[in-house]
């Protein structure tokens, strides 16, 4: 065979070749013998070391460091266990020699060598039994020496299982998976987005592995937190490689709609698992408000107000009672919130909650929940349904667009507590979807009828999110009318029909403003005196010193952070995070990117739709930021600055981002518009390899940034 034909050969099955190269390099590093580093050795003792007991482990003396050939063991599990950290210039001695200064009675029980790193167990490398050392009784000292054949066997095995030969492994293995997947099913992307994109995963996977080697040990059910860290990294990235694949333009449209679905179920099940784990090791004293919720609930449960008396709804003292009963004859101290009545409507006729009708309520605290957690769950999966239907089936772009939506830190442990936020979850993305259709012009009942349900449900959940509903939904029909001049889709009977519904809101805002003269009741309306003595107002002696000029600054900074990091308890240092940090900036994005869709000038439909629906958003936030000011200003409050807030939009900021990245990395398809698309988002058959790249590295990091960033990382601080 002439050198031309085994070269044409060699072309033509790459994949081939570089499979027995790397076989072959494997058999000869899984051979070889390395330096061993890190080994530990320890000795398990026949009965514990007194308080003066002492544990030397002897080597053959060098003759260039004498010092080193004696290195004095640390006693562990009170005196039963003895280890070193063995010194390189140890690992080739012909002798070793352990001498245990005690009560002359104390022997080796076994030697076990194994590989330490940051004092976390890797793997055992060998075992000697007792009977192998020749232990003798000097005193009060008993002396115990091992062969040379047996320690040279010992050092065998440690050279065999290195782990510099592991890392070799791994960076082979990492090298054959990189090539495999080049010259397989990612053989159309360009090589140099390709290696940029390997590059930027390989950063985040190499500081995923540094940051839980520098993690202290703590169990989650009995298994290490660190391997769920690892488990999810690993799952994450095989996710991401399918949907790499799957979206290839040869790939079958069902294949590619089958991946997505999978995406948005197993995102939904990465958010209950993340459930279950605040539910059981977190949510406890840090939920946000919940005795107040609680009681608030407490007290619908009893009364059933569409308009409560808000002067008379306490806090209740036993709204933590382990028996679950709460008196609402013992109040603690006024409610603050102030909310409207919907979620606590809801949630007080949910099972879980019941009273004897006059005083007395019973409630079961993981029930309510597990029921509040179910309110936000369908906003989300209704969210999903809206990517799965509206964005090209693009895998990636659908697996980021999941991600995007529940990425911020607060996001799943708002919804694990008693919490209104949870129904404008689902509110507002009902509204989001009555939009959508409107801007498809889909001007039929479905459409009219969702908008106002999730207007007038939004209105009597929350303030903050009925005036983002609320604004944008302003902002549209001045649209309608003014630039886009088609009156006839509002003016028809479809929306008339539908008047009735925002009347529901509108009887509630006017009767408030009846009893009350104001929309949004007040501690400091209701309750001057306790509203004085609380974190509310701060005297004037302990008030923090700020420039007004300065304040906008102190507000962004904590507005961006209170969506990027947990608001954690006094013991965990995140102090230098900011929203550029490594372990910070994708779930910042997400707030913060939709900003670029208000500077783009040229629009499709979804586009404008998008723009002011942002609009509207950012039009609250500027009223919080004012409102926030002003209470600093005068009461010396510094709070204020919650984003959590406006979690309900999440969807609609994930959709500005897919947008974003359709008109920048779209390769455009001439296929019709689908129905079900409606001329909405940019058509698209794929992304370009730039695009693809781009996304997959965002998708792995909003993975890292989000719940491993803000909370299991930090598993062992927050438990503490």
């Amino acid at each position: 065979m002439s050198m031309s034909n085994v070269m044409s050969w060699v072309r033509s099955h790459v994949l081939a070749v570089v499979t027995v190269l790397c076989v072959v390099l494997g058999c000869a590093i899984l051979a070889a013998g390395f330096q061993p580093t890190n080994v530990h050795y320890t000795v398990e003792l026949t009965q514990p070391l007194g308080a003066s007991g002492k544990v030397v482990f002897r080597f053959e003396e060098n003759k260039n460091i004498p010092n080193a050939a004696e290195q004095s063991a640390t006693v562990e599990d009170n005196g039963s266990k003895a280890s070193i950290w063995i010194d390189p210039l140890n690992a080739r001695s012909g002798t070793m020699t352990v001498s245990i200064a005690g009560n002359g009675q104390t022997r080796i029980s076994h030697l076990v060598a194994d590989v330490r790193s940051n004092g976390m167990h890797l793997w055992n490398v060998d075992a000697v039994d007792g009977g192998d050392f020749v232990q003798q009784t000097e005193g009060d000292a008993v002396t115990a020496s091992l062969s040379q054949d047996r320690l040279q066997e010992l050092q065998r095995a440690a050279r065999f299982r290195s782990e510099d030969k592991v890392v070799l492994l791994a960076l082979l293995l990492f090298a054959y998976v990189a090539c495999a997947l080049k010259l397989t099913v990612l053989r159309d992307v360009q090589l140099r987005y390709y290696v940029a994109g390997m590059v930027a995963i390989v950063a985040v996977v190499a500081l995923a592995v540094y940051r839980c080697n520098t993690l202290p040990d703590y169990s989650l059910g009995g298994y290490s937190y660190k391997l769920l860290i690892a488990g999810i990294l690993m799952v994450a990235l095989l996710a991401i490689l399918v949907n790499c694949a799957a979206g290839r333009p040869r790939c079958p449209a069902g294949v590619k709609l089958l991946v997505c679905l999978i995406d948005y179920v197993g995102v939904g099940a990465y958010v209950i698992m993340q459930f279950l784990i605040y539910l059981k090791y977190y949510i406890n004293g840090h939920s946000f408000d919940e005795a107040a919720h609680l009681s608030y609930i407490a007290y619908e449960n009893v009364h059933n107000e569409l308009l409560p008396s808000f002067e008379n709804i306490s806090i209740y003292s036993q709204w933590n009672d382990f028996n679950g009963v709460m008196s609402l004859n013992e109040p603690m101290q006024f409610n603050q919130l102030g909310h409207p009545p919907l979620y606590y409507l809801i949630m007080s006729h949910m099972p879980g909650i019941s009273s004897n009708g006059v005083d007395t309520v019973y409630y079961h605290m993981m029930w309510l929940r597990c029921e509040s957690f179910a309110l936000g769950f369908a906003g989300l999966c209704l969210a999903f349904y809206l990517g799965l239907t509206r964005i090209p089936h693009i895998p990636i772009l659908h697996l980021t667009y999941a991600l995007m939506i529940i990425a911020p830190a607060n996001l799943v442990l708002t919804m694990t507590g008693l919490n209104n936020d949870t129904l404008a979850i689902l509110t507002v993305t009902v509204f989001v979807w009555g939009c959508i259709r409107f801007f498809e012009r889909r001007y039929n009942w479905g459409t009219f009828l969702l908008i106002a349900v999730g207007i007038t449900a939004t209105l009597l959940t929350k303030l903050t999110a009925g005036m983002v509903v609320g604004f944008t939904a302003v902002l549209i029909v001045a649209y309608t009318l003014i630039v886009d001049r088609n009156g006839k889709a509002l003016l028809r009977k479809e929306f008339f029909v539908t008047i009735p519904i925002y009347c529901v809101a509108a009887a509630y805002y006017v009767m408030l403003l009846v009893r009350y003269r104001t929309i949004q009741p007040s501690f400091q309306k209701f309750d001057p005196s306790g509203y004085y003595q609380s974190v509310f107002y701060v005297a004037m002696d302990k008030r923090y010193s700020m420039m007004v000029a300065g304040y906008p600054e102190y507000f962004a900074d904590q507005f961006v952070r209170s969506w990027y990091a947990l608001v954690y308890p006094a013991n965990v240092d995140r102090a230098g995070l900011s929203f550029m940090s490594f372990e910070a900036v994708a779930v910042a994005a997400v707030l913060l990117l939709p900003l670029v869709v208000l500077l783009v000038r040229q629009k499709d439909r979804f586009g404008r739709f998008l723009t002011l629906g942002l609009a509207g958003t950012w039009l609250v936030i500027l009223y919080q930021w004012y409102s926030a000011q002003k209470g600093f200003m005068t009461n010396g409050y510094t709070g204020g600055f919650q984003s959590r807030y406006y979690l309900c939009v999440v969807s609609l900021f994930a959709f500005a981002i897919v947008w974003l990245v359709l008109r920048w990395f779209a390769v455009r398809s001439d296929d019709p518009v689908e129905p079900k698309d409606g001329g909405a988002l940019l058509r698209a058959a794929s992304l370009t390899d730039a695009g693809t790249m781009a996304v997959a590295v965002f998708a792995f990091l909003l993975v890292y940034d989000g719940y491993l960033s803000s909370f299991l990382f930090h598993m062992s601080e927050i438990s503490s």
